[in-house]
């Protein structure tokens, strides 16, 4: 997948590689302290994917902007002098995944990207949605889109989840890790059905993946009746999840394929139903905040 039309390039900082902060001789900022900035990646654990500070917030990897390449574990660590939310870049020609930590994993299918909030140890699917849900104002904090998110994936013992910092691999929950799949899926299947409808200036990296996660989170443009694409998945897993399975059991991809069937079926409105128009109208509007459009946003 290739995305064009960026519209800004950020500011120098010092990268860093592997795990391990390098290159910080020499580098440094009178009026700012170096910030170290570490987490997980977790899609299962993803393997040799680009994790980075996106300064911009152009949903991209710039030159000079702090990055790290996680490592066998999905662990990374970097540093900074600016900041900014924290993206990262799965590719399928690099990126591998597994649900144990230390072990290789299989190659990734579809490209896609995570983000989350500078401060979060847990960079995954879930955080993803919240985190553009609040750069995009559907949400009023990472607190107030975390609850909603937790809520629309029935995700256990709500109250104590923290999304920031959340390993559902590590504490076994098949049932949020099957959801978290799907969703990822889903995204990574939006962004090519938003690529090829999207045109003109709006047609950036950042609007083409922002708008593919507003595609499930907000209820007025796909889903079922009052509900978006989000919660029916949600529905759609509980269902499909068989109880005492462990996450290391699970087959992910055919579930994702079960429960992606199963939405269809129950004539779900999915990103596949969408035409054209509705996705253009729908990537205008996560460019132009002032737009009153399909989202429902008006500034």
């Amino acid at each position: 997948m290739k995305f064009s039309k960026e519209k800004e390039l950020s500011p120098l900082v010092c990268a860093t590689a592997m795990g391990v902060l390098v290159g910080l001789s020499g580098c440094s900022d009178r009026n700012r302290d170096l910030l170290e900035v570490s987490g997980t990646a977790i899609d299962s654990y993803l393997q040799n994917a680009k994790a980075c500070i996106d300064v911009n917030v152009n949903k991209q990897c710039d030159p000079g902007e702090a990055f790290s390449l996680t490592d066998i574990n999905g662990d990374f660590l970097l540093g900074t002098f600016d900041t900014g939310p924290i993206l990262v870049v799965a590719d399928p020609l690099t990126t591998t995944k597994s649900t144990v930590k230390g072990q290789l994993g299989d190659k990734i299918t579809k490209p896609f990207f995570m983000t989350a909030p500078i401060t979060a140890k847990s960079v995954t699917p879930l955080t993803t949605l919240v985190q553009v849900g609040v750069e995009q104002g559907t949400y009023t904090s990472f607190a107030a889109g975390a609850a909603e998110v937790v809520s629309a994936l029935n995700i256990p013992n709500p109250t104590t989840v923290d999304l920031s910092n959340y390993d559902y691999i590590a504490t076994g929950n098949t049932a949020v890790a099957v959801a978290a799949e799907v969703v990822i899926s889903t995204v990574a299947d939006a962004m090519v059905a938003v690529e090829n409808a999207a045109t003109g200036d709006s047609a950036t990296t950042a609007n083409i993946l922002s708008t593919a996660v507003m595609l499930l989170i907000d209820p007025d443009i796909a889903g079922g009746a009052a509900t978006s694409l989000m919660q029916e998945i949600g529905t759609a897993v509980e269902t499909a999840v068989v109880a005492g399975t462990t996450v290391e059991e699970i087959n992910f991809e055919s579930i994702t394929t079960t429960v992606e069937t199963a939405l269809d079926d129950a004539d779900i409105t999915i990103v596949a139903d969408l035409t054209v128009d509705v996705l253009i109208s729908v990537v205008v509007a996560v460019d132009d905040p002032d737009v009153t459009g399909i989202t429902g946003s008006s500034n």
